[in-house]
């Protein structure tokens, strides 16, 4: 290998099933991007996702929300078999009940079926780590020895995504099923070195990013890039956030690992108008050559509103505006996540050398953050296949 040669970490997570498994093993217990609050409006309502390889739900419940693996403690049935809904805790399989912490205490049967009360039996689901920023819900299975909460996790990212991600009326999302890698998308968020040749009816249209005008900041396990940054530094931008004096000037991108992307990006400015958009990407890993791709956006708090003439109306034109963002974020991750695919096809006879350019300067901020996380040892780690 070379000076300009790298390497990608784990590559055998891109590859196969096994590897796959035994990483999102260890990344099920990093703080991980799982949904919207949006989603959760009424009390009893979930929804279903993927942890860690695993099955789980959100749950917004009296006591507050919750998050479970989607396995009953009694025989391992799912608990939820669609994606949403509303309703209390019940097994479908023998009509187990759990309360709000997941105990199973209505049980059929029970003094009759195991000579105790369901109390005594002490049957629970495995529960999440589950915690709120913003509009976003972050869960994890808890590690061995526990590990920092979700604030100290994200660090200065943590007002940035607590301002950008705050529900909004006019939020939107779509969802796209991509034949690809988590990891190669990821890795194409991170990279301005492809928009000329994959964007180039829109990001790429005046050619490659003058180096004078990019910035790229480190945070932890996270990193940004400030278009024009100037003086601003991660903290500076975080302060600006927390206290709702951000100045939406220049396109701006954080990436919180392992699997969100926050955008921040001008729409238009007209009379007494400017207005900015929110976009969250985040990334459900579903096998290794397969993952759901989920994207929300909504009006950026930081963006002005127009006054006299131009705030009449203001609904009406967010819902226009909405569905041209909405139009232009389709188009740009259509065009990702072709590329991602076809990277898809090659992966079974790469080595995982790549030659990074200074414009995937973040790439190796992301590949370095994934190598300390997968040595973290995860309980329940599925035995390597490999070996056995």
């Amino acid at each position: 290998m070379n000076e300009f040669q790298s390497s990608l970490t784990n590559i055998a997570a891109l590859q196969r099933p096994d590897g796959f498994a035994q990483e999102q093993a260890r990344l099920g217990q990093v703080w991980t991007c799982v949904g919207t609050t949006k989603a959760l409006k009424d009390n009893q309502s979930w929804f279903r996702t993927t942890l860690g390889g695993r099955s789980i739900f959100l749950q917004k419940t009296r006591s507050g929300l919750r998050g479970f693996e989607n396995r009953c403690a009694h025989r391992s049935y799912p608990l939820r078999t669609a994606d949403n809904g509303i309703g209390p805790m019940v097994c479908g399989f023998h009509h187990w009940r759990y309360d709000d912490d997941g105990l199973a205490l209505g049980i059929p049967k029970c003094l009759e079926m195991y000579g105790a009360r369901p109390k005594q039996l002490d049957a629970q689901l495995t529960r999440l780590d589950v915690e709120e920023c913003g509009g976003l819900i972050f869960a994890r299975f808890a590690p061995p020895g526990g590990a920092p909460s979700l604030k100290t996790y994200l660090g200065a990212t943590y007002p940035v995504v607590q301002a950008m991600s705050a529900q909004d009326q006019h939020q939107r999302r779509f969802v796209n099923d991509v034949r690809a890698n988590w990891r190669l998308i990821a890795h194409i968020s991170l990279d301005d070195y492809h928009i000329v040749a994959v964007h180039p009816k829109s990001f790429g249209k005046s050619g490659y990013l003058d180096p004078e005008n990019v910035s790229y900041l480190q945070d932890g396990w996270h990193s940004a890039f400030f278009s024009r940054g100037g003086d601003e530094t991660m903290q500076s931008v975080a302060s600006a956030c927390a206290t709702g004096t951000l100045k939406p000037e220049w396109y701006k991108t954080w990436f919180v690992f392992p699997n969100l992307v926050l955008s921040h990006v001008h729409v238009l400015s007209i009379g007494g108008l400017s207005v900015w958009y929110m976009l969250a990407l985040y990334y459900e890993p579903i096998a290794h050559d397969r993952t759901r791709l989920h994207v929300v956006y909504q009006p950026s708090p930081f963006s002005t509103r127009g006054q006299g003439v131009m705030g009449i109306g203001h609904d009406f034109f967010e819902r226009i505006r909405s569905y041209f963002v909405g139009r232009s974020a389709r188009t740009v991750i259509a065009e990702d996540n072709e590329v991602c695919e076809g990277l898809q096809t090659n992966m079974g006879t790469s080595d995982g050398t790549v030659y990074l350019a200074s414009q995937e300067k973040r790439m190796r901020y992301f590949e370095d953050a994934y190598a300390s996380a997968l040595r973290m040892k995860a309980e329940n780690e599925p035995r390597d296949l490999a070996r056995a």
